[in-house]
């Protein structure tokens, strides 16, 4: 079992008691990762300034402007995941632009569930391993996904089943660490497997 990377949490919300216990429930969820608190727009801007956030609880009500606006305060982390921290006044909102959202009356055991969601799908920060590492025939399968095909058009093109394919699917996941079809595609362009004009 591959050890699991030191994560850094940011809790942006202006409720001392609701940080304290999203503080709680982060220690209990990996207690060996760094949490930084921020009360106010500017705090978080430091905390983007100082480290490079994994995950992001924000409460959208303390941007000064639109929740669109939080992305340029990403200077040193392109990917952090963002999780909305929402009251149940508001949870039926469209907050599209997070990765997830939290809402404040959900217990425990909701809220760690869509933390290991999250941290599922963070990208891994050791370096990738060589693409040698990927049979031809992996190598076959991540390009089809890079290029937007579904399982079922991939196994038609390649000749193999659909059951082969998730098969392969999952082992170019654990090889290179990566969780969504958009992971794969900036991969495969990155080595060179598929060219953006290809797209």
């Amino acid at each position: 079992m591959k050890e699991k990377q030191r994560l850094v949490f940011v809790i942006a919300e202006k409720s001392y008691i609701i940080r304290i216990g999203l503080r709680k429930i982060l220690e209990d969820f990996r207690p060996d990762s760094e949490i930084l608190e921020c009360e106010t727009e500017t705090d978080l801007k430091k905390a983007f300034r100082t480290h490079a956030p994994d995950v992001v609880l924000l409460n959208p009500l303390i941007l000064k402007n639109s929740k669109s606006d939080f992305h340029i305060l990403i200077p040193k982390n392109p990917n952090p995941k963002v999780l909305a921290i929402v009251n149940p006044l508001c949870k039926e909102r469209d907050f599209s632009v997070f990765d997830n959202k939290i809402c404040i009356d959900d217990d425990k055991a909701v809220i760690s569930q869509i933390l290991s969601d999250i941290e599922d799908a963070l990208p891994q920060r050791k370096s990738e391993p060589e693409t040698s590492e990927l049979s031809e025939r992996e190598r076959n399968v991540l390009r089809e996904v890079a290029l937007g095909k579904s399982n079922k058009e991939i196994a038609d093109v390649l000749n193999i089943s659909t059951h082969t394919v998730i098969s392969h699917r999952k082992n170019i996941s654990n090889k290179l660490g990566i969780r969504t079809a958009s992971g794969f595609t900036v991969y495969a362009i990155l080595n060179n497997i598929i060219s953006i004009n290809n797209m």
